[in-house]
């Protein structure tokens, strides 16, 4: 990936266990890298802070979400511990920012052998504050219980969609929703207000069978049982 702030600084990651930051106005071969980051396990991503950009977020294959700071970009300023261990069916777990502050979101695959294992865990998303490490917020629907392994918020901040398997999962804040609904509501009271008023559209009543009509139509059916 290419940092958003200085389009000749690139991030690498790596199955040999490194990240690596190059400018790429100067690469001459593997040793060229301006930055090596070393890490326990194999590397699934790398990403550049949206809001300023002077933030590095690693995900290994593991329990390791870690947080980097330019411009010295080997300053290791958070090692967060996070359940997302690799399973060879499962689409690597990606942890991956907010647009807007400085929070990461990635999905939980529980490990019961972890001692940080916490009973009635599930595959939550978890929505971290990357200062503190604390986990803000968790998403979660009895309706999607799988693993969401890559995450993703919209531009603003408002929407994120969530990768499951074959399915793909939209959250939005409660807020967002209802003024859509409202908005919604309105236009359909607009409509129908606007249909009522226009001429030659006033509903008329049905009408009705003559009373003699509608007994032996009754009797009919009361034979008929």
């Amino acid at each position: 990936e290419f940092n958003p702030g200085c389009d000749w600084l690139m991030v690498t990651a790596s199955t040999d266990k490194t990240v690596k930051l190059w400018d790429i106005r100067m690469v001459e071969g593997r040793g060229s890298a301006l930055y090596t980051l070393e890490h326990h396990h194999i590397i699934n991503s790398a990403y550049f802070s949206s809001n300023d950009h002077c933030k590095l977020l690693t995900t290994d294959q593991h329990h390791d979400i870690r947080v980097y700071s330019g411009p010295d970009w080997g300053r290791l300023d958070k090692v967060i511990y996070h359940p997302h261990r690799f399973f060879q069916h499962l689409t690597p777990i990606k942890a991956s920012w907010h647009p807007l502050y400085d929070l990461a979101v990635v999905g939980r695959y529980p490990d019961n052998k972890s001692p940080h294992h916490q009973p009635g865990e599930t595959n939550t998303i978890d929505i971290l504050n990357i200062n503190t490490g604390e986990t803000v917020c968790q998403l979660w629907d009895r309706g999607a219980p799988g693993i969401k392994s890559l995450n993703r918020f919209s531009p603003g901040g408002e929407s994120l969609a969530s990768a499951m398997g074959y399915n793909i999962l939209i959250w939005q804040r409660k807020e967002v929703l209802q003024e859509k609904q409202e908005k919604l509501m309105e236009k359909m009271r607009g409509e129908v207000s606007a249909h009522l008023d226009t001429p030659g559209v006033a509903r008329r009543p049905r009408p009705r069978p003559p009373p003699g009509k509608m007994a032996a139509k009754i009797k009919k059916k009361l034979q008929d049982l």
